[in-house]
């Protein structure tokens, strides 16, 4: 259920105003509320990704008047479909999950993930977004870097909102596709309640130019206040929620928590793939050549993508000497599609097999896009290399030319 607030905000809606006299009255709206709920419902997709990710809940805030150094209210986030409650104290970011035994963490404090939502620069959740949680003191959004929008009406859902509009361009220094242009074009649309000057709807996407969008959303509730004598402990109630069958721990942060990751001297087992061919066949009945590159990747991730045009011109440096490159996806299921994309559309040498995603976690590969060399006789690693750089794709072709002599 949606709530409405009413604000005594006399600015009309008309092209003579400012899009830096509209950013103050969001502002002044904005700190105004010190105890408030709202309800979010945000959508995205990456720029490689096709599918849309969503994301529903509510969220009940109090502003917590600094003292705790950090600038971020208190929170806690609802959300939809039953996933774990999330929030934040105004030092540590917590998790709460139904029968399982996960909650504070403490590894990410003031100088982590909490400082950087307060500056406005991420999504919990995609329904937690400032400048809503701000504490009062902090300007929710810097008028001046609004100079360049415009103003104007925006009818939705028979209703007319405040437009606030603005586009820039931005060089790319790093293409994530062979396609993309030398700048990519960046735009912000956001939808404020005309009686309230609050957030009605926040749209961002990043065009690359080449039939790449990313693309997010977040659709907002009216703010409803929250009477004086709520308080965060009341919405954060560890004794309750123990009675209501959840697990509360907090997490040891100068505990290490190290994940097992494939080393120099493994051995790696024979495993299923899925070729271009079709064909299903053992890795090292399908490729005979002496070393193997095997690059672990997936669709979706853009480092994954920025290494590919260095691992193509290895394949082509080494495409008569006795090495594979190949591309090993333990995520993406879409054969065809991605083998069009990567083979015929950019036109990459190397190999691109598929496996599950059970076999990558049983060679612990842990991260993405993850390189590892292996000697076919003995099917033991002999090099591993994390992401990508310009060094290390030199430092990968000087290495397996020595390995060859």
């Amino acid at each position: 259920m949606f709530f409405f607030i009413i604000l005594t905000v006399s600015i009309p809606i008309s092209a003579q105003i400012t899009p830096q006299a509209v950013i103050e009255h969001m502002n002044q709206s904005l700190l105004s509320i010190e105890k408030g709920e709202y309800r979010a419902v945000y959508k995205s997709k990456s720029l490689l990704k096709a599918d849309t990710n969503t994301h529903s809940g509510l969220v009940r805030y109090f502003k917590t008047g600094g003292g705790l150094g950090d600038t971020l209210a208190r929170f806690v986030l609802w959300p939809a479909g039953g996933g774990p409650m999330q929030g934040s104290d105004g030092e540590v970011y917590f998790f709460v999950r139904k029968d399982s035994t996960v909650a504070v963490e403490q590894v990410r404090q003031k100088k982590g993930l909490i400082t950087y939502i307060s500056k406005g620069n991420a999504l919990r959740s995609g329904v937690l977004s400032l400048p809503i949680l701000t504490n009062r003191g902090h300007a929710p959004v810097d008028p001046e870097k609004w100079g360049i929008a415009q103003v104007g009406e925006f009818l939705l859902n028979d209703t007319i909102f405040i437009e606030l509009l603005r586009r820039r361009a931005f060089p790319i220094g790093m293409k994530i596709t062979p396609t993309a242009k030398d700048s990519m074009i960046y735009t912000e649309q956001w939808l404020l309640y005309p009686d309230t000057y609050t957030p009605r709807r926040i749209r961002t996407w990043a065009d690359q130019q080449d039939g790449h969008v990313q693309f997010d959303e977040t659709q907002y509730s009216p703010i409803r206040r929250l009477p004086d004598n709520a308080s965060f402990e009341q919405a954060y109630d560890v004794q309750k929620m123990l009675t209501q069958g959840y697990h509360v721990e907090e997490m040891d942060q100068n505990r290490r928590r190290d994940k097992l990751e494939v080393a120099l001297g493994d051995s790696i087992p024979d495993f299923i793939v899925r070729l271009e061919t079709g064909d299903t066949l053992p890795l090292f009945t399908a490729f005979k050549q002496r070393y193997l590159v095997l690059d672990f990747w997936y669709r979706s991730c853009a480092p994954c993508n920025l290494a590919m045009p260095g691992l193509d011109r290895t394949a082509r440096a080494l495409n008569d000497k006795d090495v594979a490159i190949v591309g090993v996806n333990p995520i993406d299921k879409q054969y065809d599609v991605l083998i069009k994309q990567y083979k015929q559309k950019y036109g990459y040498s190397f190999f691109i097999a598929f496996t599950e995603r059970a076999t990558a976690d049983r060679i612990k590969i842990t991260g993405y896009p993850k390189l590892i060399v292996v000697n076919r006789l003995t099917r033991r690693v002999v090099h591993i290399e994390k992401g990508y750089s310009e060094e290390s794709e030199k430092a990968l072709l000087v290495l397996l030319e020595t390995l060859l002599r």
